[in-house]
């Protein structure tokens, strides 16, 4: 700003103006205004406001000389006119205008303004009247005035325009990709006429462009309640002041400080297309400047990309999934920012109708225990373990039980089994952050009570908690047992001593109480599966006391779906139905067997290694030249220029992993069956002499044994771990040098390790087996390779209650339907599922390798497994419109991302872009997938999430979305982009030849579809004690801190240092991890059980704080006097002795904390036509 000057400064200059020029009407405003701030007493003020003032006057009152118009309505012009410019003048609008109004000859009209407008008088002899001639600002500022009051009048007409043509413009606009004459489609509405652009505040010649580009400025400036122009205003300060006044409507989608960059960029390409009268494919809006400017007959022609389009030959043209046509070119600075956030922020709220996750608190209503068990020490152990569920018993100090709670899936009561002991029940009901007690206890008849709790924070009403107490022979307890709350409201006690049963059962209704007072005195102890031909499940359920009455049992949605009359189970309709944490609603049944049948199975058992078709001769003549390409790209090395390279193939298989590994041999898997398809005899059998070489190199590895540099980068092999009994990966198995040897478990090779993940990695391998066998029959007779096969599905899917090396099942759960991941690792959210795609393929190898080896019991567990699962993909975690499962908000996604036991979130543990989250649930391509994606689901899908992709041809998350989501209901332009992808750029487990096949077998469906609203990010950080996994906040494993937010990566979490240790996840400080005791040391750094730190006397070279051991072996005390070493100090020390353990393959050493022996020992005669016992 300049220099501000006094008043008397400017009044003299001002005259001095009128002396040189003589007085015209914009110096007497000037004047005027200047004389009304004196009277005022406003201080200094600087020409350059008073220069806009009288300006912006000027304008407004040249604008309606001639009109007619009312002084009323030339006063109110001027008030909203002037507002802005003398908001930092302390003094009142009104009095300025009447001022100016007397200086501009209209102080007889000022007299028939109504009073309440009460103008001033000017102080001091009003100006003389000048002649009427008075001198203008020139013919280029009242042209200006003119079109002001023009543009506002087609401003309507212009707008009406634009709203009858939007019908319109969407069927045009939809026409012209399919190979209408661009001369068929009407002008594009929006389009400033070229006639109509704004004059040029200059006289020189401009181009159309800077018109239009002016005409737009000013015509935002009016939509936001602003003038249009200023006097002397340039383009460049006109653009500024929008920019400025677009910034304050921003502030809106600013929150806690911190600057929403994708709301903003999205608010402002969206006025940006606003105000170019955007041209809509479909309903996806692109720049009129980025397609060429309408011409004078109105037609629009693309903009096609050129050679300085992409700066990189391999970004290739972006793909325009839903009509073929290039994006606009404008994005890629939204694209980048997108991107950008990928990588550090969280997906959240896409538009308002969306949210990222959901989670069910976890709220102890009530808990069941045993006054004699509160503050004494007490342990547990699990005394029974099933399908379904486990018995555990609380025993005292002297090993007695107590009590035995029998916990199931889908229990209705809470039970706990007392000996002798006496109920004690408490409640850790909060609300509010305060601890809620009982109250409201009332006997209802002898052995029943009703009890309340608290109040929920959002309904304001209490839980209502139904206590039963039963003998042992299941008889309601006599009058002589009462409940007496206790502990200031906190506990209720029994007064005496019960040998029998205590129940709890939540009261969601009134008319409930009726359905659980009449099953409370049947308990389940005792869950039974059987798993009959056609896909038919049985539940048979086992209670305390045999025809003590009918179960009263919780089930899924799909469960009563399911449900067959061959059994005794039926839906109580007089029961509220329960809310579970991610799956919706249950119901109660009533029942003691359950015969539920899967509804596809009858389509899974006719699956085949390849989908139906039947191709036309043109179509089969690509495919062969593709199969045939990918058998070279194959059999070529790695880098052409280097010969010394291995192979493709093998560069596909052995990727060290097994996750990576597995989908590299079931991608050149299908490729051996497109050369069985469409190749010669010689072809097919080079392919499968590859997947032979790679099954080869993964036995040796888990035999111990050598192996060639033809198996340089194989997975490493696996173990069998005699712990948990089952085969981890040993990559991150058993290597204690690691810095933190559990966490290093938990990650390495996706935690498989750990038992994480077995159902995806393992059905890779068992689908390119099958495969195998089918190719070349002889592997049949190989001993290691049918053993190490059937290894990987006992592992993950062992049905036999009878087979010492593996549990039963155990990634698939039996009452859900379908698996969970995590193995060993823990979570407060439960287990997840993220990729049900690959699951699938699981139960698809298992019932393709039953098939080829002629075992019918375990085609069938496979066929059904495959079947229940996909009926509970569909039912839970493809969300297709109107899912009563999820939350609408969250079931817009579409897709789950993870789904946990207690939490559902809208993104992935790699990442959360959103090729991720729904390219994870289409991956593999098999015939399998196209059981739980339908058509339906996949155009939904499709329209509201993945058309707005930027789908790059070098992008390897593109030809999985083509295929697994456009190709499913529109496999013509499908196939039409995948022709545009090259084998370099396909994801490592797809070749283009196999997603050609795969798109070019999908039925083509003619259905009219659109692209919805774009998906939307915002950021959310992590708080201390944890770091960023993707999208995911994880906590800071034991013997780690973190001090900062929103940090990305486990690295992020600082070791405990030399001398401390801890146990607990997710520490904030240095000091919160615990010092070693005193008199013992330890060097290690991350530790996380106090068994590091060691004994100063444990040592002869301890830590300089301690004392030394003494060389015969005694420990110094430190007072100079020496004892013996205990057993226990001897041994702390000692490392575990290998164990050598022979089998039919190999003799090999190996050295564990878990014991693990050889592969060999579990690979036992145990064919699974014995084995499928259930």
């Amino acid at each position: 700003m300049p220099a501000r000057l006094v008043l008397a400064r400017t009044l003299s200059d001002i005259a001095s103006r009128e002396t040189a020029q003589g007085i015209d009407l914009e110096t007497k405003l000037r004047r005027a205004a200047a004389e009304a701030l004196e009277r005022h007493g406003v201080g200094p003020v600087d020409n350059e406001m008073l220069e806009a003032v009288a300006c912006q006057a000027c304008e407004v009152l040249e604008a309606h000389e001639g009109t007619g118009t009312s002084t009323q309505s030339i006063t109110e012009a001027l008030v909203q006119a002037l507002t802005p410019l003398l908001e930092e003048v302390d003094c009142k609008v009104l009095d300025i205008v009447s001022s100016l109004m007397c200086a501009a000859e209209l102080a007889d009209a000022v007299k028939e303004l109504p009073t309440q407008l009460s103008l001033p008088s000017l102080r001091g002899a009003r100006p003389n009247a000048a002649p009427k001639e008075y001198r203008k600002r020139g013919d280029v500022e009242r042209d200006r005035a003119t079109e002001y009051l023009r543009e506002q009048a087609v401003e309507v007409s212009r707008q009406n325009e634009v709203d009858a043509a939007r019908a319109r413009e969407v069927v045009d606009f939809r026409r012209w990709p399919q190979g209408l004459p661009k001369e068929d489609i009407g002008p594009a509405p929006g389009l400033v006429p070229a006639g109509e652009a704004a004059k040029s505040d200059s006289d020189d010649d401009e181009d159309e462009i800077t018109r239009k580009d002016r005409e737009m400025t000013k015509r935002r400036l009016r939509e936001l309640g602003q003038p249009a122009t200023f006097f002397a205003e340039t383009d460049a300060q006109r653009f500024r002041r929008l920019q400025s006044c677009e910034l304050s409507r921003d502030q809106d989608v600013l929150a806690d400080g911190s600057t929403n960059v994708m709301q903003i960029l999205d608010r402002r390409q969206q006025r940006e297309r606003e105000a170019a009268g955007g041209i809509r494919q479909g309903v996806d809006i692109v720049d009129a400047e980025d397609a060429e400017f309408a011409t004078l007959e109105g037609t629009v022609t693309r903009h096609e990309p050129n050679d300085n389009d992409s700066d990189s030959e391999d970004d290739g043209p972006k793909l325009a999934a839903v009509l073929g046509s290039e994006p606009d070119e404008r994005d890629k600075e939204q694209e980048e920012a997108q991107r950008k956030l990928d990588a550090d922020g969280m997906l959240k709220n896409r538009d308002s109708s969306r949210i990222e996750l959901y989670q069910t608190s976890f709220v102890g209503e009530f808990a069941l225990g045993a006054s004699e068990l509160v503050g004494v020490s007490s342990s547990f152990e699990i005394g029974q373990e099933g399908l379904f569920g486990v018995h555990v018993n609380v025993k005292q100090a002297d090993g007695e039980t107590l009590v035995m709670y029998p916990i199931y899936s889908g229990m209705a009561y809470v039970s706990g089994r007392y000996y002798g002991a006496t109920p004690h029940v408490t409640t850790e009901r909060i609300s509010f952050g305060v601890v809620r007690p009982f109250n409201h206890l009332h006997k209802v008849r002898d052995g029943v009570w009703s009890v309340t709790t608290g109040h929920h924070h959002l309904t304001n009403t209490p839980a209502e908690i139904r206590l039963y107490a039963l003998t042992e022979d299941l008889d309601f307890v006599d009058s002589s047992f009462e409940l007496n709350i206790a502990c200031q409201g906190y506990c209720i006690s029994m007064n005496k001593q019960l040998n029998g049963w205590m129940r709890g059962a939540h009261v969601l209704a009134s008319h409930d109480v009726d359905v659980l007072d009449a099953h409370a005195a049947t308990i389940l102890v005792g869950w039974d599966l059987k798993v009959e031909p056609g896909g038919m499940v049985r539940y048979k359920f086992e209670t305390a006391r045999p025809k003590s009455g009918q179960l009263l049992h919780w089930a899924y949605a799909h469960h009563v779906k399911m449900l067959q009359p061959d059994g005794n189970a039926k839906v109580v309709d007089t029961l509220s139905a329960s809310q579970a944490p991610t799956k919706g609603l249950m119901h109660g049944v009533v029942g003691n067997t359950w015969v539920m049948k899967a509804p596809l199975y009858n389509a899974t058992s006719r699956l085949d290694f390849l989908p139906h078709t039947d191709f036309t001769e043109l179509r089969r003549g690509l495919l062969v030249n593709e199969t045939r390409a990918s058998l070279r790209w194959f059999s070529q090395p790695l880098h052409e220029t280097n010969l010394a390279d291995p192979p493709n193939w093998r560069h596909s298989m052995f990727k060290s992993d097994f996750y990576f590994s597995g989908k590299g041999f079931q991608k050149v898997a299908m490729i051996c069956l497109l050369a069985e398809e469409l190749l010669t005899q010689q072809e097919m059998e080079t392919c499968a002499s590859w997947l032979g070489t790679g099954f080869e190199c993964i036995l040796s590895r888990s035999k111990g044994e050598s192996t060639s540099s033809d198996c340089v980068g194989a997975p490493g092999g696996l173990y069998y771990d005699e712990v948990w009994r089952g085969l981890p990966s040993r990559v991150g198995y058993n290597q204690a040098s690691n810095a933190n040897p559990v966490l290093h478990c938990l990650l390495a090779d996706f935690g498989n390790s750990c038992y994480n993940d077995h159902h995806y990695h393992f059905g890779y391998f068992v689908v390119a087996a099958a495969v195998l066998i089918k190719l070349q029959p002889e592997w049949k007779d190989n001993s290691g390779f049918v053993d190490f096969v059937s290894g990987l599905i006992r592992d993950t899917s062992n049905p036999s209650r009878d087979d010492p090396f593996f549990p039963r099942f155990r990634s698939f759960d039996w009452f859900d339907l379908h698996s969970w991941s995590r193995g060993l690792a823990p979570n407060p959210d439960g287990k997840d599922e993220e990729s049900t795609s690959e699951e699938l393929n699981l139960h698809y190898g298992i019932y393709l390798w039953g098939r080829e080896m002629g075992n019918e019991h375990l085609q069938q567990l496979g066929a059904t497994m495959l079947a229940l699962a996909t009926t509970t993909v569909q039912e839970f975690f493809l969300m297709g419109k109107n899912n009563p499962h999820h939350p609408q908000d969250y079931a817009r996604n579409r897709a789950p991302g993870m789904l946990l036991q207690n939490k559902a979130q809208y993104a992935t543990y790699f990442g959360n872009k959103f090729e991720y989250i729904h390219g994870i649930q289409m991956i593999p391509l098999s015939p399998a997938l196209l059981l739980a994606r339908t058509p339906t689901f996949s155009q939904l899908e499709w329209s509201e999430i993945l058309c707005h992709l930027p789908l790059s041809p070098a992008d390897p998350w593109t030809p999985v979305l083509l295929t697994g989501g456009l190709a499913m209901f529109d496999s013509d332009k499908a196939l039409e982009l995948l022709l545009q992808v090259r084998q370099e750029s396909m994801d490592d487990g797809l070749t283009r030849a196999w997603a050609l096949y795969w798109t070019s077998a999908q039925p083509q469906h003619h259905e009219t579809w659109s692209c919805g609203k774009p998906p939307q990010h915002t950021p959310r950080a992590c708080p201390t004690g944890h770091y960023r996994d993707g999208a995911q906040c994880i906590q800071c494993p034991p013997g780690t801190w973190n001090e900062l937010r929103n940090q990305t990566g486990f690295r992020a979490c600082r070791q405990c240092v030399a001398g401390r240790y801890s146990s607990q996840a997710g520490l904030t400080s240095s000091d919160s991890c615990t010092p070693c005791p005193a008199g013992t040391w330890s060097v290690a750094v991350g530790a996380q059980l106090p068994g590091v730190c060691i004994p100063c006397s444990r040592d002869p070279k301890a830590h300089p704080s301690c004392s030394s051991r003494t060389e015969s072996g005694e420990v110094s005390e430190g007072d100079g006097s020496h004892r013996p070493a205990t057993m226990e100090e001897e041994q702390s020390t000692t490392p575990p002795k290998a164990v050598m353990i022979g089998s039919p393959m190999s003799a090999a050493r190996y050295s564990s904390p878990r014991r693990a022996a050889v592969l060999a020992l579990m690979a036992l005669s145990y064919a699974f036509s014995d084995l499928f016992g259930l």
